[in-house]
C-alpha cells in the first residue's frame, strides 16, 4: 500500500487581535542584559586579552543564538572546535545562529581580543533552548575569566565589568524586524478614508500616548511635509500644491484655525524657517524657493526661486534642515541631476562621477549659504534619502531607501541610517534593472551607521528638542511610510561615527507617515498622507513618570569622552570642505590613514586625494605598515593612473593577508579588483603571482571575517567575485565548497552567480549541484521584482557553458524548478508498523554494522530529502541535517522523527491564522513572489510545495504560532528496524564527514 502525506487545515480559534489594542511592551530588567567586560580598568594600547566562559548543557540542543558586540577591539570568537568568527574594531554587532556548534555536555566560549585606541570592551549573550523547552542564558559578566596575552603560564582572573549594556542598545533591533504579516501596501487602507486611523489600534512604546489632533478635509488635500514657525503654528505642505497654516489650540489637542498661505508651489517636500523667511523645496516645481514676511504679519510675499534643480520628480527634491553656521542643507534623491555649474564640489576628485563618461544617478546633499549665495556638494552616492536632520553633536543623518528591485539578492542593499559626512560617497549609482548587477558596498565608499531592513523612508528628526526620556532625546526618529511606523534610531557613539540600534517606536494600520516635528511643547507631531491618501495630524506625548537623565555606566562615559575627541579629529581632517579653513596637511592626514576607525580612515584617504598625487605618491610607495599601505594603494588606483599599476601590484604582494582586519582585507580586494581589471595589468610581471595569491586564498579558511562594508557579508563574498573576474582555474571546485557551507538564500544565489560563466573545471556531479541549486531557488526564493529576471539570466548564462553531451545528460534539470515534472510524493512501500515513541528501545537495539550507504538511499525513500538538506543535496523547507547528529543523540534524534510535534524549531513553525471573514488556516509562511506583495502565502502540506494557499494580508485578523510541526508523522512506518538504524547511521556519518 502507499503511505501518502496527510496535512489537513486545522480549524480552531486562535489568539488575540493583531492590532486590536495599544501594545506597551514591558522594559527588560537590568539583570537581563550582559555587561561590558574587559581585563581591567587600564585599557592601554596595544593590549591582547583572552576571555572565556565554560558552560554545561544538560540536554540535546534545539536552538542556540549568540549576540556579540565589540567596542574598540578586534575580536575573534571560537565556540567548540569548528566555529570561528572574526570581528573588526568597528565591525557590526553579530547575531548568529550557532545551534550546530553547541554540544550537549561541556562547552567553551572563547574570545581573543586585540584592543585599539578607545575604551575596549565586549558584550556577549548566548541563549540556548534544549528539546525539553528549558532555556539557559550565558551573558558576559564577572563570572567570565580573562588573562593577558597568549602565554600558557599567565593566570586566569575574573573579568572586569564596566556596566550593563543599555536596554535600548541591546534589545532595539529585535522589535524592528519586518515579518511576513507586515503589509508593504498598508497605506492603501488610507485611500478614501473619511478619518485617520484610531490611535487605540496603534502599537506604541511603554510610557507614551498618541492622540489624533486634526483630520484633513477634502479641501485640505493630502500632506507631505510640515514645519513649526516661531509662533508655534504648524505649516503643512499639500501633495498637490500650496501650503497650509494650522493654529493649534492652547493644549495642542485640536487645530483651531486652518488657512492657506500659498497656492502656487507644487509638492513642497521640504520646509524650513530661518528667521521670518520660509524656505520651500518644491519637488514638482523643481526648485528651492524663499517666502519672505518682511512685516512679520503672517502674510508672505510671492515665492522667490533661489535655484532650479533639473531631473525627475520620483526620487526628487526632498527635505531641508538648518545646519551649523546657518547653512541650509537640502537633500535629493537619485532622480535629480547632480549639479555641475556654480557648485563647490567637496567629494573626491577620484570619484568616478566626477570623471568623463555618462552622468550617474545618485542621491546627494547640497549646502546653501544664503549670506554668500554659495552652493556646495556636501556628499553623494545615496539612493532616495528623503529626510535630513542634525543630532545633538551637530552631525547630519538621513534614512536612505533600498532598491526593492534587488530584494533577496546578494547585492541587495537594505534601508539604512546614514551618518552624512562632508565629502562622503555612499556608493549608490542609478543602475537598477541592469545586468550584471554591481555591488554598491565596498571599501571605496563611506559606511552607513546601520542597516535597518525593508521599508520606505520618509522624514527624519532628532529627538533633542523633545520632552522625552534621555535615550529618546539622543535618538533620531525616522519614518517608514510603506510599513506604517516610526523608528527610534538610537545612535551609540563609536569613535568619529555611530552605531545605529533601531526600534519600532510607533506602528499603525494604516499609518502612512510623511513628516514629523517636535512642537514648542516638546511633544512629537506627525502627519500622514502621500499618493492622494487621507491625511491626519497626530500628537505623541510622554506620560511616564521619569524624564530625568539616567545614570550612565562607566563604559558609556568613557565611550562618549573618547568619541568627542574623535569627532573633533574628524572635523580637523575634513577642513578641505570649509573654504574658511586651510586644508589639513599631508602629515595630519597620513597619521589617520591607517586608523582603525573607518570614519577617520575614509576622511583621511579622501583628504589625501584632494592633494595632487605627485605630492604623495612617493610617500605611499615608501609605506611599509599594512594598515597604512593598503588604503594608500587604494588611493593610488582610484586615480586611474595606469603607470602606477606595476608598483601597486608589487607592494600588495608584500601584504600578509592573514594579519589584516576584515575591513583591510576588503580594501585589499577592492584595490586588486581595480588593478586587475585594467587591460595593461596582464603584462605586468607581478600579475601571475597576484593571481596565484588570490587563488590560494580563495576560499578563505580562517575565521569567518565579517566585512563591515557589505551588510554583514563575509569577506569570501568579495573574494569569490575577484576569483571569478580573474578566472582562476579551479573556480568551480572552490565555489562549490562555499555553496556547501551556505546557510542563506543570498549565499546560495551568490555561488551560482559566480559560476554562471565558468566553462572549465566542471564534472557531471558539480553540474548537477549547480542546476539543482538553481531549481531550488526557483521554487523557494523570496525576492523583489527583479528576482525572476536574475534567476533567468543566471540560468541562461550557465546553460550557454554546456556542450551537447552535458545538455543531454542533465535533461529536465536545466529547466526552471517550477517547470519541472514533480516526483510522486508518496512512499510506495508496504507499512511495516505504525512506529511510535514507545518503540524506541526496540528500534535502538544494538545491531551489527548498520549500513550508512543504505541509509542514504532510505533518506530519499522516506521523503526526508524532499524537505531536508545534507551537504549540497536535498530540500530547504525544513532544517538542515548535515550536523544534526552532533547535537542530538540517537534516542533524541529518533524521537524527533517519530513524534515531530514534540519539539518544533522556531524557524520552521507553522502559523495559525484567523481571517476577518472567519476562516481559520494553519500552515507555514513560505517565500516566493515580491517582498512588497499584499498576499500571504501558506504551505499547508510540506510535501506538496506547489500547493500554496494565498490570502490578503489585510484580511488577517489574528495569528499565533502553531504547536503542530509541519513535518508529517508516520514517515518511518514503511521501514524495518534495521532500515531505521541504517538511516540513523547515515545521519551520523554525514556529521562526521
Amino acid at each position: 500500500m502507499k503511505l501518502e502525506s496527510s496535512w489537513p487545515v486545522a480549524i480552531w480559534f486562535v489568539g488575540s487581535l493583531l492590532l486590536g489594542t495599544v501594545l506597551r511592551a514591558s522594559e527588560p530588567p537590568e539583570a537581563s542584559r550582559p555587561d561590558w567586560i574587559w581585563a581591567g580598568s587600564e585599557r592601554e594600547v596595544p593590549q591582547v586579552i583572552l576571555l572565556r566562559r565554560a558552560f554545561e548543557i544538560p540536554g540535546a540542543i534545539q536552538q542556540a543564538d549568540l549576540r556579540l558586540a565589540a567596542e574598540f577591539t578586534r575580536c575573534e570568537l571560537q565556540l567548540g572546535e569548528r566555529l570561528r568568527f572574526a570581528l573588526d574594531d568597528y565591525g557590526p554587532w553579530l547575531d548568529l545562529d550557532v545551534t550546530e556548534w553547541v554540544r550537549s555536555g561541556s562547552n567553551l566560549l572563547e574570545l581573543r581580543c586585540d584592543g585599539s585606541a578607545g575604551p575596549s570592551a565586549i558584550a556577549c549573550e548566548l541563549v540556548i533552548t534544549t528539546i525539553d523547552g528549558s532555556r539557559q542564558t550565558i551573558r558576559s559578566d564577572t563570572n567570565w575569566q580573562v588573562k593577558h596575552g597568549d602565554s600558557a603560564t599567565d593566570a586566569w582572573n575574573p573579568a572586569r565589568s564596566f556596566g550593563a549594556v543599555d536596554a535600548h542598545e541591546w534589545d532595539a533591533d529585535r522589535n524592528a524586524r519586518i515579518t511576513p504579516f507586515d503589509n508593504y501596501e498598508q497605506w492603501r487602507q488610507a485611500t478614501g478614508s473619511p478619518a485617520g486611523a484610531d490611535p487605540a489600534t496603534f502599537v506604541i512604546r511603554p510610557g507614551f500616548e498618541i492622540e489624533r489632533v486634526h483630520d484633513a478635509t477634502d479641501e485640505q488635500g493630502s500632506w507631505v511635509s510640515m514645519e513649526f514657525d516661531s509662533k508655534g503654528r504648524l505649516i503643512v505642505a499639500r501633495e498637490d500644491k500650496g501650503l497650509l497654516r494650522m493654529t493649534l489650540s492652547q493644549d495642542g489637542t485640536t487645530a483651531s484655525v486652518v488657512e492657506t498661505i500659498d497656492d502656487t508651489l507644487l509638492e513642497c517636500r521640504g520646509l524650513l524657517f530661518q528667521g521670518d523667511s520660509l524656505y520651500a523645496q518644491a519637488n514638482n516645481t523643481k526648485g528651492l524657493y524663499r517666502l519672505d514676511d518682511p512685516d512679520a504679519d503672517g502674510s508672505f510675499d510671492p515665492p522667490v526661486l533661489l535655484r532650479e534643480f533639473n531631473g525627475g520628480v520620483g526620487h526628487g527634491r526632498n527635505d531641508l534642515a538648518l545646519g551649523p553656521g546657518g547653512k541650509i542643507f537640502a537633500i535629493f534623491g537619485d532622480s535629480v541631476e547632480l549639479p555641475k555649474d556654480n557648485i563647490i564640489d567637496h567629494t573626491s576628485p577620484f570619484r568616478e562621477a566626477r570623471q568623463a563618461g555618462p552622468p550617474t544617478e545618485e542621491g546627494h546633499v547640497l549646502v546653501f549659504q544664503p549670506q554668500q549665495n554659495q552652493w556646495h556638494l556636501y556628499c553623494s552616492g545615496l539612493r532616495n534619502p528623503y529626510g535630513i536632520d542634525f543630532n545633538s553633536d551637530g552631525e547630519a543623518f538621513t534614512y536612505d531607501a533600498d532598491a526593492e528591485f534587488d530584494m533577496g539578492s546578494p547585492w541587495y542593499r537594505p534601508t539604512r541610517m546614514v551618518h552624512l559626512v562632508p565629502g562622503g560617497d555612499y556608493g549608490w549609482r542609478g543602475r537598477t534593472q541592469s545586468w550584471p548587477p554591481y555591488d554598491a558596498d565596498h571599501s571605496d565608499f563611506t559606511l552607513p551607521s546601520g542597516d535597518v531592513g525593508k521599508g520606505s523612508p520618509t522624514a527624519v528628526k532628532s529627538g533633542a528638542r523633545s520632552k522625552f526620556p534621555e535615550h529618546y532625546r539622543r535618538a533620531m526618529f525616522a519614518l517608514d511610510w510603506a510599513y506604517g511606523r516610526i523608528l527610534a534610531c538610537h545612535l551609540v557613539p563609536r569613535g568619529a561615527g555611530y552605531v545605529c540600534r533601531t526600534e519600532t517606536f510607533l506602528k499603525g494600520r494604516p499609518l502612512n507617515v510623511t513628516d514629523l516635528d517636535f512642537g514648542p511643547d516638546g511633544h512629537l507631531y506627525v502627519i500622514t498622507g502621500g499618493r492622494k491618501t487621507h491625511s491626519t495630524l497626530y500628537r505623541v506625548r510622554w506620560t511616564g513618570e521619569n524624564t530625568e537623565p539616567t545614570q550612565h555606566t562607566e563604559q558609556q562615559l568613557a565611550r562618549e569622552a573618547f568619541s568627542r575627541s574623535q569627532l573633533e579629529l574628524h572635523r580637523e581632517l575634513s577642513t578641505w570642505t570649509d573654504p574658511q579653513h586651510e586644508p589639513a596637511s599631508l602629515d595630519t592626514l597620513w597619521n589617520s590613514l591607517g586608523s582603525a576607525d573607518p570614519v577617520l580612515r575614509d576622511a583621511a584617504r579622501r583628504g589625501v586625494e584632494q592633494h595632487r598625487i605627485e605630492t604623495w605618491s612617493e610617500l605611499a610607495f615608501q609605506e611599509t605598515r599594512p594598515s597604512w599601505l593598503v588604503p594608500a594603494m587604494l588611493a593610488i588606483v582610484r586615480s586611474e593612473r595606469k603607470e602606477f599599476i606595476p608598483q601597486v601590484l608589487d607592494k600588495l604582494l608584500l601584504v600578509p593577508t592573514e594579519t589584516l582586519t576584515g575591513y583591510e582585507q576588503s580594501m585589499l580586494l577592492e584595490t586588486w579588483r581595480r588593478c586587475l581589471s585594467h587591460p595593461s595589468a596582464r603584462s605586468v610581471p607581478s600579475y601571475e603571482p597576484t593571481v596565484e595569491r588570490i587563488r590560494s586564498w580563495y576560499p578563505d579558511r580562517g575565521p569567518i571575517q565579517i566585512s563591515p562594508t557589505g551588510g554583514g557579508r563575509s569577506v569570501n563574498h568579495q573574494l569569490a567575485l575577484l576569483a571569478e573576474q580573474i578566472a582562476i582555474p579551479d573556480l568551480v571546485t572552490k565555489t562549490l565548497e562555499l555553496l556547501e557551507l551556505s546557510k542563506t538564500q543570498e549565499e546560495r544565489l551568490h555561488a551560482v552567480f559566480v559560476l554562471r560563466n565558468c566553462r572549465e573545471g566542471w564534472t557531471p556531479e558539480s553540474r548537477r549541484v549547480a542546476f539543482e541549486t538553481l531549481g531550488e531557488l526557483d521554487r523557494t526564493v523570496l525576492g523583489g521584482e527583479g528576482m525572476p529576471g536574475f534567476l533567468r539570466q543566471i540560468r541562461e548564462e550557465l546553460i550557454a557553458t554546456l556542450d551537447e553531451t552535458e545538455t543531454a545528460s542533465l535533461g529536465d534539470l536545466i529547466k526552471p524548478g517550477n517547470e519541472r515534472q514533480l516526483t510522486q510524493l508518496a512512499i510506495d512501500r508496504p507499512i511495516v508498523k505504525p512506529w511510535t515513541s514507545s518503540d524506541l528501545d526496540q528500534l535502538l537495539e544494538p545491531a551489527a554494522s548498520p549500513d550508512a550507504a543504505r541509509g542514504r538511499e532510505l533518506f530519499q525513500v522516506a521523503l526526508c530529502s524532499h524537505c531536508h538538506r545534507i551537504g549540497n543535496q536535498g530540500g530547504v523547507s525544513g532544517p538542515e541535517l548535515t550536523s544534526v547528529a552532533s547535537r542530538f543523540g540517537k534516542r533524541d534524534l529518533l524521537l524527533s522523527i517519530l513524534d515531530p510535534s514534540r519539539v518544533v524549531d522556531e524557524k520552521y513553525r507553522s502559523e495559525q491564522i484567523v481571517t476577518s471573514d472567519g476562516r481559520v488556516l494553519v500552515g507555514r509562511i513560505v517565500s516566493g513572489g515580491d517582498y512588497r506583495s499584499t498576499q500571504l502565502r501558506l504551505l499547508t502540506d510540506p510535501l506538496r510545495p506547489g500547493e500554496v494557499t494565498e490570502i490578503d494580508k489585510s484580511d488577517v485578523e489574528s495569528h499565533q504560532p502553531s504547536p503542530q510541526s509541519p513535518m508529517p508523522a508516520g514517515l518511518l512506518n514503511t521501514l524495518t528496524p534495521a532500515e531505521i538504524r541504517d538511516l540513523l547511521a547515515y545521519l551520523e556519518s554525514a556529521t562526521q564527514s
